[in-house]
């Protein structure tokens, strides 16, 4: 058994499930625009047609207002964005936990593991990693491109959080005293 490799195994994992995670953040950010969308929507067509109700002009236009609001309606029923949201943000979560774990094998445990202990870590890590994989909703290409760059423009900071763009060099933060979110 050659610790290196399962070290390295590790280190794939970890990689695997940073761009995972973030992917699914991704995914989950674009469908919270969605559902917002489709709530407001409705809500602004009602509020039109109240409006227009009120004032007893043009009622053929509250006829295609209601018919558009209905539609919007309909569609944010099949679509769902709530539930992918939810589910895109579980997914982002099970991967970080993952990749944590992924670290605190390499980083803390494994100079106190036996070779056969390691082994099983990993082998371990590595069922769950499969396990999450087969569980877990498909990401899309657009979703990893974001990711990956992102991560390359080092905003996913390599301890965990996501951090503010305007706090990553070289762009400039509007008012670096006052910044307490981080």
């Amino acid at each position: 058994m050659d610790r290196n490799k399962l070290l390295s195994e590790v280190f794939d994992i970890q990689d695997n499930c940073l761009y995972t995670a973030e992917s699914h953040h991704q995914i989950a950010l674009r469908n919270k625009r969605k559902s917002a969308w489709f709530k407001v929507a409705p809500a602004i067509l009602a509020a039109m047609m109240g409006t227009l109700a009120a004032s007893g002009v043009l009622p053929e236009i509250l006829a295609i207002l209601a018919a558009i609001s209905a539609s919007v309606s309909a569609v944010a029923n099949i679509l769902n964005p709530d539930r992918d949201y939810q589910s895109h943000m579980s997914a982002a979560r099970a991967y970080t936990a993952l990749k944590h774990d992924a670290r605190f094998l390499h980083v803390s445990f494994e100079s106190c593991l036996s070779d056969e202990q390691f082994y099983e870590s990993v082998r371990n890590l590595h069922q769950r990693y499969n396990d999450l994989v087969q569980l877990t909703p498909e990401t899309d290409t657009k979703a990893f491109a974001i990711a990956r760059d992102r991560i390359h423009q080092r905003v996913h900071d390599p301890s965990g959080p996501i951090r503010d763009s305007d706090t990553v060099p070289p762009a400039n933060n509007p008012n670096p005293p006052k910044d307490r979110k981080h």
